[in-house]
């Protein structure tokens, strides 16, 4: 055990006591001297957007385009994106099998529903099909999906073997009121 003196306990505690006294005077003047900016935003080609910085690129379906496109089921809408393949089970074709007949599913790059993982809301949904991961896009109304969010790469390091294909979710709308009618 280290017998310190008066004298060395007093200099360094009257060092310290300066260093806090400067730092907090640095941090007074660099709070005065900086303007707040609310967002800028450049526009342009080659400027990257802010999907494409994170880890792995996201696509975003927001609710305008899904309101544009008139489709009834969500299947038809992601169909029309060329990250998604042809499901072996859609509402036409229902693989020959008897429990999935009417069933819309979602298929990432095909390599099958089981590889795609879709979620709403960022959780895990219900699978439509006894015995499948695959999920029946048909129980998620159209017109309560605020954005589609699409990541295609790097979803399995995150979410599991699961979505080896990516991971497709669906945003729910926080703030709908009244009736909404379509024809």
């Amino acid at each position: 055990m280290k017998n310190y003196s008066k004298l060395s306990t007093g200099i360094k505690l009257a060092l310290c006591a300066a260093s806090l006294g400067a730092y907090s005077g640095l941090s007074h003047a660099a709070e005065e001297g900086v303007e707040e900016v609310e967002r800028i935003q450049v526009t342009g080609s080659r400027i990257r957007s802010a999907e494409a910085m994170s880890a792995s690129p996201i696509q975003v379906l927001d609710g305008a385009s899904i309101d544009k496109s008139g489709t009834l089921n969500l299947q038809d809408l992601l169909m029309e994106n060329p990250t998604f393949g042809t499901p072996a089970i859609s509402r036409t074709n229902s693989n020959f099998s008897t429990s999935s007949g009417g069933v819309a599913t979602v298929d990432l790059r095909n390599l099958g529903t089981a590889r795609t993982l879709v979620l709403v809301n960022g959780r895990r949904y219900v699978s439509g099909v006894p015995g499948s991961s695959a999920v029946d896009l048909n129980t998620i109304p159209a017109q309560f999906v605020e954005r589609v969010e699409i990541m295609t790469g790097g979803a399995s390091s995150v979410y599991g073997s699961d979505a080896v294909a990516g991971v497709v979710n669906f945003v729910l709308k926080d703030d709908f009121e009244g009736i909404e009618f379509e024809g």
